[in-house]
């Protein structure tokens, strides 16, 4: 689905990621990793920005290792904590 709107966007989209609803976390380092090695093989029609709000710690802590790997060169990944941060971390206000 992200794909199809990538692809239909003449700019992709930035996100905001809300993590509240996670109750159980079933992602590894490596799963992760797969994910990051597929979209990195992605060239995309402009750079964007995710955000992810992750007021729990353990969702911190997923949504900080998704961010340290994360090695697309067109896209920014960062984490806060409420989602008052969100909006001035978009590349796109």
């Amino acid at each position: 689905m992200i794909g199809k709107i990538e692809a239909d966007s003449d700019v992709v989209p930035d996100r905001i990621i809300y993590s509240d609803d996670v109750e159980e976390f079933s992602l590894s380092y490596n799963l992760l990793s797969e994910f990051v090695a597929i979209r990195k093989g992605m060239t995309l029609k402009s750079k964007s920005t995710t955000v992810i709000v992750a007021r729990r710690n353990i969702a911190y802590g997923m949504a900080r290792m998704f961010q340290m790997i994360n090695a697309h060169p067109q896209v920014t990944v960062k984490v806060v904590r409420s989602e008052n941060e969100a909006p001035a971390c978009l590349t796109r206000n």
